[in-house]
Order: C-alpha cells, then structure tokens, then sequence
C-alpha cells in the first residue's frame, strides 16, 4: 500500500496530520486520505486511544465521522527506537476555522463558501446535531466541541473530526452541555431541536477494500498494529 502525501494540514494534540492520497488496490483506485502522524510516546498513546474510538463509532453505525482504514505501526526499529504511528483516515474536508495562521485569504474565503454551502439550510445543521446525538448514543463525549472539529468535503459532506479528546461515558450532563454547545455554534434553537425528529440524509461511503499488501504485524494489549510500507514517501 502506497500513501504519498501532499501536504501537510495542521499540528494536533495527537500528533501531525498529512493529506495524501492512497492507493487502494495495486494499479487501482486512489482515494484522498488525512494522515496522523504520531512520534512521542504521549502522541502513540493518544492516538492509540483515537483509533479505539473510530473503531467503537463505525461498530455502532456511526456516520458523519471519517472513515478509519486502521492504526499502522513502522516495524524497523532505528537505535531500537519504535518508528512512528500512522492513523489513516478518509479526508474530511476543511474546517471553517483552520488552525494555520498563514492560510492564504483566497483559500479561507473557498472553505467558508463551502462551509456556509453546507451549513445554510435548517435540515443539513439538523443532521449534524443529529450525527452528535448518535455519538452520545454510542456512549461516547466528543469532548472538544468547537468549529474547527466541524467539517465540509467540497462534495458537501459533512464530518464531525478529532476524537482525540473523547472518552467513554454515560453521564447526561456531559451529553446535554455537548449539544447545548454544538446547538449554539450552528445556530440551532436547542428547545426546538428537542421537540424535532431526527432529519437523516444518507452519506454515501466509498467501497473500499483493504490492501492485501497489508500485514499485520502484532496484537497489543491496548489496539492491533498493523505494519505499512512509508518508505521512499516524501513528507
């Protein structure tokens, strides 16, 4: 499996995170990926604990989070130092407020058009309220609610990023300050979106199969590595 990446998008708490694309089959599709890069062993654990999150999310049906093609773990020791961590996900798209502050203004003007494109209508900010409510009926907090963990493909496809700071839990308080903030950042009132059923819009996922280049390399205790060839991949 070959992943080259195109840029880099921003530091996170849980490492860095490149966009490539990646190849799917030898000599087959390609497909746009957001990659988080960890080297600390405070980043491996965090983002360790990201992946089991995604892991638990799409085992409950979750939709409107990126779809996570699995943790990878570069098996060639360098002065029997472990190589980095890799979370490979499908590219979400971009925030209303991205985190570089040298953003060129032609750029952060394309992003709020399509942000705003996405987010304009009642029903599409309904269904991301929506997609928050089933994170929490999945027993998951999200714990870092803020707009730039809110994003828009060009497609309009919205996704809800970055569970670094999520934990299991199953208090209601937790919960309803959750969706009283996301209720005020996409202005939504939070009294009518009580009374509201659920408005679904059915996100189209790709079908995608796994490489059969890749091989597992190991089970640990706390998540499955996966061995994955970045050699010779310009960062």
């Amino acid at each position: 499996m070959d992943i080259i990446f195109t840029s880099e998008k921003r530091p996170g708490s849980s490492g860095v995170v490149h966009i490539g694309t990646m190849e799917v089959e030898p000599g087959g599709q390609s497909i746009q990926v957001a990659v988080k890069l960890a080297f600390s062993e405070f980043e491996k654990a965090t983002l360790e604990h990201e992946h089991k999150i995604y892991t638990h999310l799409h085992s409950r049906g979750v939709r409107g989070i990126p779809q996570d093609f699995g943790l990878f773990v570069d098996d060639e020791l360098v002065d029997d130092v472990e190589g980095p961590y890799a979370l490979i996900m499908t590219f979400a798209g971009d925030s209303l407020f991205r985190r570089e502050s040298n953003v060129d203004s032609s750029v952060k003007s394309a992003i709020l058009a399509t942000f705003l494109h996405v987010y304009a209508d009642l029903v599409s900010r309904m269904n991301m309220l929506s997609t928050w409510r089933a994170i929490h009926k999945a027993g998951v907090i999200h714990g870092d609610v803020r707009l730039p963990n809110l994003c828009a493909t060009d497609s309009g496809e919205a996704f809800i990023i970055d569970f670094s700071h999520a934990a299991m839990s199953t208090s209601r308080n937790a919960k309803a300050s959750e969706i009283t903030q996301i209720c005020r950042l996409l202005s939504i009132d939070e009294g009518g979106a009580r009374a509201q059923p659920a408005l679904k819009k059915e996100l189209k996922v790709a079908d995608l199969r796994r490489s059969t280049r890749i091989k597992q390399m190991r089970e640990r205790p706390e998540a499955v590595g996966l061995a994955v060839s970045l050699n010779n991949v310009p960062i």
